[in-house]
């Protein structure tokens, strides 16, 4: 999206962090690198010469997200007076959940503890790199964080220019997934191109922690229990584990469950 006017970002960066970015960095460039919904990423320097990306929310955001909210939830209040037979009981769900999820997101604060949470989960996986937060230029609307560049990870054909294995690459994505999801129970929820890279040297980059997934315990073991029981043809086995992650309803017809995955 289009970025927002400099003029506001200065006042933004001053609000939260008590002083202007002339002041505050080294450097700070005016032109964004990258433009969000949420918000933009500029290049800065430190004082002591290292660079940093500096990611500035979009004025007025909360106020957006509670009318549009509002809209949401208005409609599921009128959804039973128009069409009885809907099921408006989970949409109004499902718009709770939207807006707790919202509103997580635009605290950067959070962002930077999950972080630093998921750098921590990741400290064995020397092949996966997690940009740290500087903590004293961080407030809710923004957030400093370490400059890792990388080549985003759908641009094959360039990994392979420079010498990457983008099957390694693969692999080493999915183990540090696992790790978070099967291990830890807490992982990065946002794994699309933007937000996923491999520097020059060949590590993964990880980029954007305001969408965080957490998983309880019984959850992980009911899906080792589906992947187990995928690899042993167990129907009746994986039916219950799928019920306990709440996939299948309890009440289901187990006969034809049974039929679609098979012995």
């Amino acid at each position: 999206v289009p970025p927002f006017d400099f003029e506001v970002l200065k006042a933004t960066i001053e609000r939260e962090l008590g002083a202007p970015p002339e002041v505050l960095f080294k450097e700070f460039e005016s032109t964004p690198i990258a433009s969000a919904s949420i918000g933009q990423a500029h290049r800065a320097r430190l004082h002591d010469g290292r660079p940093v990306i500096v990611k500035v929310q979009r004025p007025d955001l909360a106020e957006i997200f509670y009318q549009d909210l509002g809209y949401m939830r208005f409609i599921a209040r009128l959804g039973p007076i128009i069409r009885p037979s809907g099921d408006w009981e989970t949409w109004a769900a499902l718009t709770a959940e939207f807006g707790r999820t919202l509103f997580e997101e635009i605290d950067y604060l959070k962002e930077g503890r999950n972080a630093d949470k998921i750098r921590q989960i990741l400290k064995e996986h020397k092949n996966v790199r997690v940009p740290r937060v500087y903590w004293k230029l961080t407030g809710r609307k923004v957030l400093t964080l370490e400059y890792l560049p990388g080549i985003k990870i759908n641009q094959v054909e360039e990994l392979k220019r420079i010498g990457v294995d983008p099957v390694g690459i693969g692999n080493n994505l999915v183990a540090s997934y696992m790790e978070q999801v099967l291990t830890a129970g807490f992982f990065h929820a946002d794994p699309h191109a933007g937000n996923l890279a491999v520097s020059p040297d060949g590590q993964i980059v990880i980029y954007d922690f305001g969408m965080i997934g957490e998983i309880s315990a019984p959850q992980r073991e009911a899906i080792l229990g589906c992947i187990a029981s995928v690899i042993n043809c167990n129907g009746p086995e994986l039916i219950k584990n799928l019920i306990t992650l709440g996939v299948v309803k309890e009440d289901a017809k187990q006969e034809s469950l049974l039929r679609t995955v098979g012995p």
